[in-house]
């Protein structure tokens, strides 16, 4: 059995010679940013403020949205209100799930602080 080489052709060759020629470049990787304190604190006073100026601006279909950060932790909570009823029709994610995760959190950090 004897087996003939296969020919690229002109537009092959030339596209293989122009990737050997060029330098392979790495792909970017992006680094995390260094958080500061100060700039920690004004992101936090500018989300407050974007969070606040939601509240005002956003009515829909006689639906309001009200936006909060949980304080435990520190997760963004939206709410649907009925503009009519002030009734909550929706809570993304719901409130008790967050007191949830902080419960669990201090547990935790209660049996990772405990000496024995």
């Amino acid at each position: 059995m004897r087996v003939e080489p296969v020919s690229h052709g002109k537009a092959t060759d030339e596209l293989l010679k122009s990737r050997a020629e060029t330098p392979a470049r790495k792909p970017a990787v992006p680094q995390p940013p260094q958080p500061q304190v100060s700039d920690a604190r004004s992101a936090e006073k500018e989300l407050i403020v974007a969070i606040e100026q939601a509240n005002r601006t956003l009515q829909i279909n006689n639906n309001k949205f009200n936006f909060s950060i949980h304080e435990s932790t520190k997760e963004i909570i939206v709410r649907i209100i009925d503009a009519e009823t002030e009734e909550v029709v929706k809570e993304i994610p719901p409130e008790e799930i967050l007191d949830l995760i902080a419960k669990l959190w201090e547990m935790a950090g209660i049996v990772v602080d405990e000496r024995r």
